[in-house]
């Protein structure tokens, strides 16, 4: 009886959703791909955090004759490197317009592939209305670890970046 009655509850429609929407953000959460080499020499960071011009200038510095696109910079005051080729676009305000910027950097410069760097938790998004952006263009990824935050902190981010991906998934804009 008591078995029958959790399969009953566990088969709800609703129990199923929650159940599906739950592993869902698991495998968003745990399939980031690990940053490691790039073999394109045109890199694009996403700025947003402390670790992702860090990242895009060593891995330019990896691959001599590097180019650099940092979107969404702001009025940050960079301080980068003499020896890279960088190209700093500040009028991006949220990730759909880096995807804007991206795209318009390529066709400008007629790359055929490009790298991009973002934080771990803001890949899957900036992967998708990029490609959207760039079908036809090769995108290699570089998921920059998040900066030190706590736990709690960490599992807000990824749920709402995980509402933002589902959200940009289906067409419905995100800010």
């Amino acid at each position: 009886m008591i078995i029958s009655t959790a399969a009953k509850t566990l088969f709800r429609p609703s129990s199923l959703l929650i159940l599906t929407v739950f592993i869902s953000a698991l495998v968003f959460m745990r399939s980031v791909p690990e940053c490691r080499e790039v073999k394109s020499k045109n890199i694009v960071v996403v700025t947003g955090d402390r670790n992702r011009i860090p990242r895009a200038v060593e891995m330019a510095r990896k691959n001599p004759g590097s180019r650099v696109l940092i979107s969404g910079a702001g009025s940050q005051d960079l301080r980068l490197p003499k020896d890279i080729k960088v190209e700093i676009e500040s009028d991006s305000g949220t990730t759909f317009e880096n995807s804007l910027a991206i795209r318009d950097w390529v066709l400008k410069n007629g790359f055929h592939d490009i790298a991009i760097i973002t934080s771990d938790y803001h890949m899957w998004r900036t992967l998708l209305l990029t490609r959207r952006q760039l079908p036809f263009t090769e995108i290699e990824t570089c998921a920059v670890p998040s900066p030190n935050f706590t736990r709690r902190q960490r599992i807000e981010l990824w749920i709402t970046e995980f509402g933002k991906y589902i959200s940009t998934l289906i067409g419905v804009p995100t800010k």
